[in-house]
């Protein structure tokens, strides 16, 4: 495992490189963590571990914290600039929550990456954040900034953060991504993110496409990682990186 330091702009975004066993060139997945989360959660380890035993890395950032969905694709579109200039062009793009709608807005708008892994996604983000929000999103949409808590930290938020969700329409995005390999994986008791959200973005979504849909599962993928590793694996060494490649 190596730390890295990844130039984003003016910012510098911290990052875990879990290589490949026979070195660079061989394929790598990027993983987008959720709004609220962090790139050690997830059940991100195990992934890692998973992924080093078929031979492909795992590189795994932080966002700038609760940052908007815009600025989240400019720090993703700088992280898959320095993977391509420094180890493979062969990338998969996989995320959680906000974490997958950022990945797959900037699938849309990159058209190389080698496949897409969604977790927990979201299909309609202004009416997830209004649902969670409640009140307060009327207060956003109002001008005033709000304070809320995530588990008793403060989460800063302005009423720019759900006017940049509303340019986003991610089953147009994923609709224009036919030919590219998509996983979407959902907890049916997700509460969070109704998995209704997943299978609205699985009918957009052109072939090859898979659904993993997860029996009491919610939001969380913490500790979680037996239930979706072996398709993660499975679809990787199946759709996106035969043994052909």
């Amino acid at each position: 495992m190596q730390k890295l330091i990844i130039p984003a702009g003016e910012l510098q975004l911290a990052a875990m490189l879990h290589a490949a066993p026979s070195g660079p060139g061989r394929p790598l997945m990027v993983l987008c963590h959720g709004f609220c989360g962090s790139a050690d959660g997830g059940s991100s380890l195990e992934l890692a571990d998973a992924l080093q035993k078929q031979d492909t890395a795992l590189l795994r950032f932080w966002f700038t914290p609760h940052c908007c969905l815009s600025q989240q694709l400019a720090e993703i579109a700088a992280v898959i600039d320095f993977v391509r200039r420094n180890f493979t062009r062969k990338i998969v793009l996989a995320g959680r929550s906000m974490g997958a709608a950022a990945a797959l807005a900037f699938a849309a708008r990159d058209r190389h990456l080698s496949g897409l892994c969604l977790m927990a996604c979201h299909a309609d983000l202004p009416s997830t954040f209004r649902g969670i929000l409640r009140d307060d999103y009327e207060r956003l949409k109002h001008g005033e900034a709000i304070t809320v808590l995530h588990e008793g930290a403060p989460v800063h938020l302005t009423p720019d953060f759900i006017g940049d969700l509303s340019r986003y329409d991610l089953p147009a995005d994923i609709r224009s991504l036919a030919g590219l390999p998509v996983l979407i994986i959902h907890g049916l008791t997700d509460a969070t993110v109704p998995v209704a959200h997943a299978r609205q973005l699985f009918d957009a979504a052109g072939e090859p496409k898979q659904l993993l849909l997860l029996p009491d599962h919610g939001h969380s993928f913490i500790g979680t990682g037996d239930r979706f590793i072996p398709t993660v694996s499975d679809w990787l060494r199946r759709q996106v990186f035969p043994p052909s490649l």
